[in-house]
This record gives C-alpha cells, sequence and structure tokens, in this order.
C-alpha cells in the first residue's frame, strides 16, 4: 500500500469548512497522531493474505506490471461465483431460521472472514443456542463445544499431559480432541469458568497460542462464539465477586462482536413465529410417516471456503484515502464521547440506583487493538452484501464488472457498528434520504414487556450507545460526500467508487443492473430472432408434409379399433370386436376431417385437395 495515499491530504480542504468540531482533527498535532497511527495499522493490521489463502486462489486475479488488482481471471470468476452461491444457501437458511436476527447472522458471517470472535449473551430462551447451533452446522469440519463450570480444568482447551512422553522424562501437551485443534468453537456459560480457563482463553483468542511450561501449544483456532444467559452487567458483576473484574475486561475486549437477543418478542412476532413452528411440526409428522429415515439437513447447503472468500475481499475491496481520513476521525470522536458518558454513567449510579441500575459498560474498549480490526470488519462486510446482493449476479459480474476494485468511501463506515455498538434483537441499515446519510437501529423490543429495571437499564445503554453511533456517523459522512475529490455514483467506466449507494434498494442500483444487462442486449435478440425464423421454417415444412400425406385423424374408427385397414377401392375396415370387422365408405370420413378428396397411398391417406 502507498504510504502518501493514506496519508490524510484531504486535511486542506476540510479545513476550509466551517464546523468547528471538524477543525479540531485538522491541526498539526493531531495530523501527526493520525500518520502515527495509520503507520502502526500498516504494521499490525492483519490485513494480510495468509499463505494459506494464496496457495488457494493462485491464478484467480490478474494483475497490473505494478502488481495491482487488475480483475479476475476465468478460473477466478468461477470460483467466485461458486463461493457466491453458497454464501447466499447458507446465509439464507440461516435467515429463514430465526426471526429478526439479520444483522447478528451477518456480524457472524464477517466473524468467520476475520477469523474474530462473537459473543452471544441474554434472558435464556433467546435463541442464542440456535443461532450458533446453525452456523457452527455449516461448517466443513466439526466444531468444538462445550459447557464450562466453576470445577472444569484447562484440559479440554489445550489438552493433557502426554503420558508416554512422561515415562521419557519429558513434559508433552497432547493437544488432540482439545479446543486447540478446532477451527471453530463454541463456548457455553462463560461466565461461569474458573480462574485457570480464563486465563487459557485470553492467549488462545488473542495469540493463538498458549505458553504450557517451556512448550508453546499453537492452536488452530480461527473463531470461538460464546453465550452467556446473563445480561452484560451482571456478567460484570459475577466476575467482580470471583475477584476478576480486570480479567472480565480483558476477556470480553477479545469478542469484536457483542450480540444481545432478547427472549421476547412483539404481538405479531409471536404469532408469525407460532404459525411457523407448528408448521414445522407438521411437516415432520408427515415426513416421518411417509419416510422415518429421511435426513431434515439439506443436502443443497455446502461449506463455505472462507479462506478462497477471504482471498477474494481482500483483492477486490479497497478503502479509499477518504474512507480512512473519516474513519480516524469517527473513532477518535466516538472514543471521547463514550468516556463521557462512563464518567457521567457512574455518577449517576452514585446518585439514583434506581433510575441507573448499574455503571455503563461500552461494548468497544477503544484500544488500539480493536481500531485497527475496525476498518477490516467494513471492508468484509461489505463484500458480504455485495455478494448477496443483485450486483454478484452471472450477468454483471461476468460482463467486466470486477476488473477495477470496489473502493470504499466514508459512507461505508455506518458499518463500523458491528464492532461499536451492540447488536441487538432486530436489524441495521443504511439510509440515505436526499442525499443525506444515517443508520436506523430497528430494535424489536418493547422496554414495557421487559422483566425488571436492570433489563430495562440493558435496553436503554445499548440504545443510547447507537444513538451516539448515529450522531457522528451522520455528521462525517454527510460532511464527506461534500467534499470535491469524493465520488459517490459509478463513473462512466462502471468503476465503483462508493458500493453503499449500490447496494442500498434504490433507483441508481437499478440503473447500473439494467445497463449490465442491456450490454448483450442486442445480440440477445438476434438469438431470439433466430430462433424465430427457425421454428417458422420448422412449421412451414411439416405443414408441407402434412398436406401431402396423413395418417388417420383421431376420433374416426381408429380409436375404437385395434387396427384398420384401408383397401385399393378407398374403403376403410376396421378389425374389432366392436365394428365387427364392419367396412365403411372412406371419401366421407376424409370430407369430415382432413381433405375434401384423398387417395390410399402405400396404406396411408394422401389429400389430394387438402382442407381449408
Amino acid at each position: 500500500m502507498n504510504l502518501l495515499g493514506i496519508i490524510p491530504v484531504s486535511i486542506g480542504r476540510w479545513n476550509k469548512q466551517r464546523s468547528p468540531a471538524l477543525l479540531r482533527f485538522c491541526n498539526l498535532e493531531v495530523l501527526m497522531r493520525v500518520v502515527v497511527l495509520l503507520l502502526s495499522l500498516l504494521a499490525a493490521t492483519s490485513w494480510a493474505i495468509t499463505p494459506e489463502d494464496e496457495q488457494k486462489c493462485r491464478g484467480f486475479f490478474r494483475f497490473t506490471s505494478n502488481n495491482l488488482y487488475d480483475g479476475l481471471t476465468k478460473d477466478g470468476l468461477a470460483a467466485l461465483k461458486e463461493q457466491r452461491d453458497r454464501v447466499r444457501a447458507n446465509f439464507g437458511h440461516v435467515n429463514s431460521r430465526l426471526l429478526h436476527a439479520h444483522s447478528a447472522i451477518h456480524a457472524a458471517f464477517v466473524a468467520r472472514l476475520l477469523r474474530g470472535h462473537m459473543f452471544v449473551y441474554g434472558p435464556p430462551g433467546g435463541a442464542k443456542t440456535l443461532l450458533i447451533r446453525e452456523l457452527l452446522a455449516l461448517e466443513e469440519k466439526p466444531s468444538f463445544q462445550i459447557q464450562l463450570h466453576q470445577s472444569m480444568t484447562e484440559q479440554p482447551l489445550i489438552g493433557g499431559q502426554d503420558f508416554e512422553a512422561a515415562k521419557r522424562g519429558e513434559y508433552i501437551v497432547n493437544t488432540k480432541g482439545s479446543l486447540a485443534t478446532f477451527k471453530t468453537a463454541n463456548l457455553d456459560e462463560i461466565d461461569k469458568a474458573n480462574p485457570g480457563v480464563l486465563s487459557v482463553l485470553l492467549g488462545l483468542l488473542n495469540e493463538r497460542e498458549v505458553q504450557v511450561g517451556r512448550e508453546v501449544i499453537k492452536a488452530d483456532l480461527e473463531t470461538l462464539f460464546t453465550t452467556s444467559n446473563a445480561i452484560l452487567p451482571e456478567i460484570l458483576d459475577a466476575f467482580r465477586e470471583n475477584g476478576q473484574l480486570s480479567t472480565a475486561a480483558a476477556l470480553l475486549n477479545r469478542f469484536q462482536f457483542k450480540v444481545c437477543l432478547y427472549n421476547w418478542l412483539e404481538n405479531a412476532d409471536q404469532k408469525l413465529l407460532s404459525k411457523v413452528r407448528f408448521g414445522k411440526l407438521w411437516n415432520e409428522a408427515i415426513r416421518f410417516e411417509h419416510n422415518p429415515d429421511f435426513s431434515t439437513k439439506s443436502e443443497a447447503l455446502k461449506p463455505v471456503d472462507w479462506e478462497k472468500l477471504r482471498a477474494f475481499a481482500l483483492y477486490i475491496v479497497h478503502f479509499s484515502d477518504e474512507a480512512l481520513d473519516a474513519y480516524t476521525y469517527l473513532v477518535n470522536e466516538l472514543r471521547d464521547a463514550t468516556n463521557h458518558e462512563l464518567d457521567a454513567s457512574r455518577r449517576r449510579h452514585e446518585e439514583d440506583p434506581e433510575s441507573e441500575p448499574f455503571v455503563y459498560f461500552p461494548t468497544a474498549d477503544y484500544s488500539e487493538r480493536l481500531r485497527q480490526v475496525v476498518p477490516e470488519v467494513v471492508l468484509y462486510s461489505v463484500f458480504l452484501d455485495f455478494l448477496l446482493s443483485p450486483l454478484a449476479d452471472d450477468e454483471i459480474i461476468g460482463l467486466g464488472f470486477l476488473d477495477k476494485p470496489i473502493v470504499l468511501q466514508p459512507s461505508s463506515l455506518w458499518r463500523s457498528y458491528l464492532t461499536l455498538t451492540t447488536i441487538f434483537s432486530g436489524d441495521a441499515e443504511l439510509q440515505n434520504r436526499d442525499g443525506k446519510f444515517s443508520v436506523h437501529f430497528s430494535n424489536k423490543v418493547d422496554a414495557n414487556k421487559m422483566r425488571d429495571n436492570r433489563e430495562r437499564g440493558l435496553l436503554k445503554m445499548i440504545t443510547k450507545e447507537q444513538e451516539r453511533f448515529e450522531a457522528h456517523f451522520k455528521q462525517i459522512a454527510n460532511y464527506c460526500a461534500k467534499c470535491p475529490n469524493s465520488a459517490w455514483l459509478v463513473n462512466r467506466k462502471g468503476y465503483l467508487n462508493d458500493i453503499e449507494e449500490l447496494l442500498q434498494p434504490n433507483k441508481e442500483s437499478d440503473r447500473i443492473r439494467r445497463e449490465a444487462l442491456s450490454r448483450d442486449e442486442a445480440a440477445d435478440e438476434e438469438r431470439e430472432r433466430q430462433k424465430r425464423e427457425e421454428k417458422k421454417l420448422a412449421k412451414k415444412k411439416l405443414k408441407e408434409e402434412e398436406k401431402r400425406k396423413m395418417t388417420l385423424p383421431g376420433g374416426s374408427y381408429k380409436d375404437s379399433c385395434d387396427e384398420c385397414l384401408m383397401d385399393s377401392s378407398g374403403s376403410l375396415e376396421c378389425k374389432c370386436a366392436k365394428w365387427g370387422g364392419t367396412s365403411k365408405e372412406f371419401t366421407k370420413l376424409v370430407d369430415a376431417y382432413l381433405c375434401e378428396t384423398a387417395i390410399n397411398h402405400g396404406g396411408q391417406l394422401e389429400c389430394t385437395k387438402p382442407r381449408e
């Protein structure tokens, strides 16, 4: 990546604007901090293509003489289409199993691309286990699953001592069957784990390795899901009682995605879910009656090759300089606002514990580790939505639509809500009204139906966090939309500068789709014309043949008799029990059905004068 391209070259034009908040970003001191942060991003980010990813995707991409992405090869396009179909099938399957969980499912797919981790919490009965079970069922290899408890040792996570080696006086850990040997895992009730297990998890989640004596255990773990029936403040209280409050913060911060699923729906959703459940029970009963051995797992679902998909995303999707500038500003503003809210929440809790039942615990810790990950989350989120959208249909990407990279603009930063806020029951979407961007969170939980004041306080905390994110994003996105060098539509060469304009349902995306489809319209029309001409000629030839020779018409004696023969005099004699071998004059039959006049020719009827 070009370092000069990363330095905020747009600072000068930002200084010319009138926003006092934005001017703070433009002084020299902050500019130097931005440069340092961006350079550290290059040094520590996980955006690199791994050797495994590169090996799987060798021969899929074209490059310029400067080693820049220049489109997909024929094999690469075929591989992308295959993975697109798998993503669509798998995403649609999981989405059909849960209600108002689109954002949570989207975050889970992004977590797999990121090799990140997801923490799902909420009261019992909120479909936490169902969500994770459906996701892990789509993996190519089995996943590690276990329920944690206070008396459990670290052995299920990293393995136990090899006794054969111990006989030789060696201390070797046998990791076979442990968490360290699985790519995906689900740990249930993580808040019940003891300090030893939590200590091991800290290393597995971050470094993917654990130091055991002199041995360093390398873990294959890519993505870990964990659940808890407690809400976040209750989890912190449990850790505090065990004297592990600092461990709780360190552990939760290793989960880039946090999801809260509530266990009570609105009235309309309850009715819908009841119908779906009874329909499922009925189908299972019918299936068992007719085919007891029938498997309920769809054979059409094939596992996604996450290594291939990850390489496609990193090669095809790029960040613009404006987007990196805007992200640096956005994350610093949100960090300041979050710290301010944290102090205010402590004061409110001390003054009135009834109205503020617990101190606010931010979803994001705004550490340097998390800050570097967020742009990658945005990148994978865009690529995932691209694959699910009509823009990835065969008729578009097959026409050179991806010959140039997809360049992200500041509008794509709305997707950073996936890590900077808690994903709640409901969905989030980008809205563009009259050229002004905003993020809409549709939380599907009624505060009046929550069980107690602590649950209502949690909803209030999550909602306020979402509102802060929306306010700061709206400011930065709408400001950058006015920048002279920001391109927000597709240019004349079909080069995507702001894919958000096309991923959201609007007239512009429909226009691009129509243009792509119309590129081969002339060729399609020519093929259709040729087909019509061929059918016309075939029909004409058949008609000429029918005029010359015809077999006996339907509805005649042939329908009632096994065999009918015509003699040289033109009479038809049918051999069957019903007619008793009676001969009939054939001339009248011919006049009625096919011809005005006809003669017998080789056992067939030849029309001398076809009826018009």
